[in-house]
């Protein structure tokens, strides 16, 4: 007999702080494309999204303290076409027209801040920036449902899974603020994120996490890894680096690798 179930949709996995972390970027082009890579930290469904901002925030309070969130910024969406097992590794491209990934699809979510339809984070400027990535409260589109307006001083409704910064040509600006106003750049670290973030220093511009992708035995001691900013190498100025492919493996789990084929998505495509 066939019942219901069996035609029930998989739905998203649902994520939490920590489940996607930045292994890669560079914030100069690379072949006419900046880049950024994260690793998934959790096992997930076909279906899954998380989204990918160049928010900041205005104290060290948390993502969803009232007023918090500088939401002026673009957003891009990243949908998994399979389920995909922990350590799998995906890299976003951007030319400035089209985002893409090589595993999932992408797209920019339209009037997300104002700018434009390409308004992405990926596309950030050298001197300096942020990824802050996120679940939001729906899969769609519709940025409101993940943040109250496309202001500096907006409310996040969605759940917070990592923050990264990075210095850039932005002089002084060396770490996540302590004290004075944020700006379009310089931002503080939010209470919730604090066990989930990274900053780099020395002007950084681009990097990658430098030791072996294989043999750690738990996705805890993966995770510490990947925070420890010793482990990563490092550009400034206009140099770019390579970054790595491969996906992670712990323990005995086999390697699983991704296909290299940008699945090329037209900007603010929904």
């Amino acid at each position: 007999m066939v019942t219901f179930s069996a035609f029930k949709a998989n739905a998203q996995t649902i994520l939490t702080s920590g489940d996607v972390m930045v292994c890669g970027w560079n914030n100069n082009s690379v072949n006419g494309y900046k880049q950024i890579q994260v690793v998934l930290l959790k096992a997930i469904s076909s279906g899954t999204v998380f989204k990918i901002a160049a928010t900041g925030f205005n104290s060290n309070s948390s993502t969803t303290f009232a007023y918090n969130a500088r939401a002026n910024t673009g957003i891009s969406k990243w949908t998994s076409s399979t389920a995909l097992p922990v350590g799998t590794v995906i890299t976003i491209s951007n030319d400035g027209t089209n985002i893409a990934s090589d595993i999932g699809t992408m797209s920019n979510i339209p009037s997300s801040c104002g700018c434009g339809a390409n308004g992405s984070p990926v596309l950030q400027n050298t001197n300096g920036g942020r990824f802050f990535i996120y679940q939001g409260t729906s899969p769609g589109d519709a940025n409101y449902l993940d943040f109250s307006t496309t202001s500096t001083t907006a409310t996040f409704y969605g759940t917070p899974l990592s923050f990264f910064g990075f210095q850039g040509t932005q002089s002084g600006y060396t770490g996540f603020l302590g004290t004075g106003t944020a700006t379009s750049i310089q931002t503080y670290l939010p209470s919730d994120l604090v066990g989930n973030s990274i900053f780099h220093s020395n002007n950084a511009i681009g990097g990658y996490f430098n030791p072996s992708r294989s043999g750690y035995t738990t996705v805890t001691a993966l995770r510490a890894a990947l925070l420890t900013t010793s482990n990563w190498t490092t550009a400034s100025g206009s140099s770019t680096v390579t970054i790595p492919s491969g996906n992670f493996t712990l323990g005995t789990t086999p390697s699983f690798t991704g296909s290299s084929t940008l699945n090329a998505c037209s900007a603010g495509a929904a």
